[in-house]
């Protein structure tokens, strides 16, 4: 009798270890609900920085609604250096390029910094990240260091920056 029950505890507890560490698995698999709604295509999958090196070619302004091919109704574009956190903040929503869980644990603090000559992106529809991603570009900032556009407000032009192309807001007319 006795080794009846040690062998029915034996049991149990190996199904306990495997469903621990099925739970486990999907959960560094599938990750929190603030992981899954931050998730967004990565620009670099897209074809938005061929677009954009194109379009930059001309010399003509263009509106960057041109160069995505992703529904979104904000656009954030912050200046090298830009704190992540503060970009959250400021756009209201948290994204990530992570595809699993895993990786958002182990780079999320640091995929979405930028160095000298490169900008963070990050396009929202009905506040829900859409489109992020660092672009490798320059441009001309206001005082508070970030754009806000919105699909009917995003006119922009090349412009030589310190022997680098760069982007410069344009002002629509009314």
């Amino acid at each position: 009798m006795s080794r009846m029950r040690t062998a029915t505890r034996a049991k149990l507890i190996a199904w306990g270890i495997i469903l621990l560490l099925l739970a486990g698995t999907a959960f560094m698999i599938f990750g929190t609900s603030t992981f899954r709604e931050g998730r967004c295509t990565s620009l670099m999958e897209t074809q938005f920085s061929q677009e954009l090196s194109e379009l930059m070619e001309q010399e003509e302004p263009f509106e960057l609604s041109q160069c995505t091919y992703f529904a979104w109704d904000e656009a954030y574009i912050f200046q090298s250096g830009f704190a992540p956190k503060e970009a959250y903040r400021i756009a209201g929503a948290e994204w990530t390029g992570a595809k699993w869980f895993w990786n958002y644990l182990v780079s999320h603090s640091v995929e979405n910094q930028t160095e000298e000559g490169q900008v963070l992106m990050a396009f929202l529809k009905k506040g829900k990240p859409a489109a992020c991603g660092i672009v490798e570009l320059s441009a001309a900032f206001p005082e508070e260091g970030y754009w806000k556009l919105t699909p009917d407000d995003c006119l922009v032009k090349a412009v030589s920056q310190e022997g680098s192309v760069g982007l410069e807001r344009v002002e629509q007319e009314e």
